[in-house]
């Protein structure tokens, strides 16, 4: 398989995705092909190394699904009841309240 017919399968089973983000997805797979380029290589080994279109196909869209099916969820929270803030004031708080006051 060559480049073209490459890109061109993996462009069909990409057609349910939006189209900017198919788009993105060719591209960077067309990136593949040019650093492959790069380093010698030719467009039946950098098709190997890639996989096939339908197995590239099939992690896009398992992989959009999990993210779809589980976002990541806030940690759980505890409820922990709490004792009412307000303590009862003994008389000795009480005397020494009076006096802070009277010095304020």
């Amino acid at each position: 398989m060559n480049k073209e017919l490459f890109l061109t399968e993996l462009e069909e089973r990409l057609a349910s995705l939006n189209e900017s983000d198919r788009e993105e997805l060719l591209e960077d797979y067309q990136e593949h092909f040019r650093s492959g380029k790069a380093e010698g290589k030719s467009e039946e080994e950098i098709v190997l190394s890639l996989g096939t279109p339908k197995s590239i196909a099939e992690d896009i869209f398992t992989e959009r699904e999990e993210l779809l099916q589980d976002p990541i969820t806030p940690p759980e929270t505890y409820y922990v009841p709490r004792k009412p803030t307000t303590k009862e004031r003994t008389p000795g708080l009480r005397v020494l309240l009076l006096i802070g006051l009277i010095f304020l």
